[in-house]
């Protein structure tokens, strides 16, 4: 038998020198005695979610708290849930800066920067938010997406390398003529184009905007051959 819970594991070891076990342990130690009269049972812990951060973090400040011993200040429940609140705030916004994925793939924004993210979508007709939305989330109609679910072939049929969002928008030379204005923007501004630029990393809302229009219209024209 194999679990990830240690505790588990230990509370069955201990079972009798508890003066008072768990009705589940307790119930779960009677069934396997009821085993044992057919045959030798084997437990093993797997340790599941190593490698997982946050349950790493968790499990290591377990440990720490458990040595430390309980304390005696008597601190009020709701004053812990803010606590625990505004730590968790703090966590998860350095993670999301820490953790900002540069091919666009997966934009990740502040609750600040989203309030800009919605000025923006203002200047986009439905049609262009959708497919801005689909971009961003890497829910778009690349091969490499469609091959997820469709079992077809994730390679571009033009270039015969796996097809993304970052071939159809910057590099497929199939839509060399269609991609000009967008080329041409980034000349302009002296910016290596990237999908991070496109979905958002760029300074000003007018030149997010802009930018988002012209991809917008660029897959509009080739929307025949790239479905979203």
């Amino acid at each position: 038998m194999r679990t990830d819970s240690m505790s588990v594991l230990e509370a069955l070891k201990n079972f009798g020198r508890s003066r008072d076990p768990s009705r589940e342990i307790a119930a779960c130690y009677q069934k396997l005695l009821g085993l044992l009269k057919r045959r030798k049972i084997l437990f093993q812990w797997v340790p599941a979610h190593w490698g997982i951060k946050g349950n790493e973090r968790v499990d290591r400040g377990a440990k720490t708290a458990a040595l430390e011993g309980q304390s005696e200040l008597d601190v009020p429940t709701p004053r812990i849930a803010t606590q625990i609140e505004q730590m968790i705030k703090t966590i998860r916004h350095q993670s999301f800066q820490d953790n900002l994925n540069l091919s666009g793939n997966l934009f990740v924004t502040t609750k600040e920067q989203r309030k800009r993210e919605v000025v923006i979508y203002k200047f986009l007709n439905r049609w262009q938010s959708r497919i801005v939305f689909r971009l961003r989330s890497d829910h778009a109609g690349a091969r490499s997406y469609k091959a997820r679910f469709e079992g077809a072939s994730e390679r571009c049929e033009f270039c015969d390398v796996e097809e993304t969002i970052e071939l159809l928008l910057l590099e497929c030379d199939r839509y060399a003529s269609e991609r000009k204005e967008i080329v041409e923007f980034f000349h302009v501004r002296s910016i290596k184009p990237s999908v991070y630029h496109i979905l958002g990393g760029l300074t000003t809302s007018e030149d997010k905007v802009q930018i988002l229009q012209l991809v917008t219209k660029y897959l509009e024209e080739i929307h025949q051959d790239f479905r979203l």
